[in-house]
């Protein structure tokens, strides 16, 4: 998980913040960083939020889906393998969603959705020519594990 991370996160910002002249450096991983911050926020200690934060709903879902990646490795079988790549590669295209919209919420609580005009009587040839609209369309059935790694990243107060 750390190097999909890597790979779809703190590379793509690094490349991009260096072309244009400006360093990037992780010395301490985004969890670690977060849970600073939350204590910080709620003026309580890093071990207090590090307790809150492993008592929430989406850790638990974050810890669950670690343990079925690592069930399904240790089965020794292709099946196993290929069902914990398919888990690795759903949270490596939603990080690359981020690093491409700079947005860690983008496929975690909601998806963007193009408008089309065109349906709209006697403009909507016009209105098809123009750029689309997209909205925020809320995803109701979340992932909680991706909500647990979105936060991470998520340093808005």
């Amino acid at each position: 998980m750390k190097k999909v991370l890597r790979q779809a996160i703190e590379e793509p910002v690094r490349r991009q913040l260096e072309s244009l002249g400006q360093s990037y450096d992780v010395a301490v991983p985004p969890l670690v960083s977060r849970l600073v911050q939350l204590a910080g926020e709620e003026r309580i200690s890093i071990l207090e939020a590090a307790m809150k934060v492993k008592q929430s709903a989406n850790a638990a879902a974050f810890r669950r889906w670690l343990s079925t990646i690592q069930a399904n490795l240790a089965a020794g079988d292709p099946g196993g393998a290929i069902e914990a790549l398919r888990l690795l590669k759903e949270l490596e295209r939603i990080a690359a969603r981020w690093t491409d919209e700079l947005d860690v919420k983008l496929g975690v609580t909601y998806k963007r959705r193009e408008l089309r005009l065109s349906w709209v009587p006697r403009i909507g040839a016009l209105l098809d020519l123009m750029d689309k609209p997209t909205v925020r369309d809320p995803i109701l059935n979340r992932k909680s594990y991706l909500t647990f790694i979105s936060w991470w990243f998520d340093h808005q107060p």
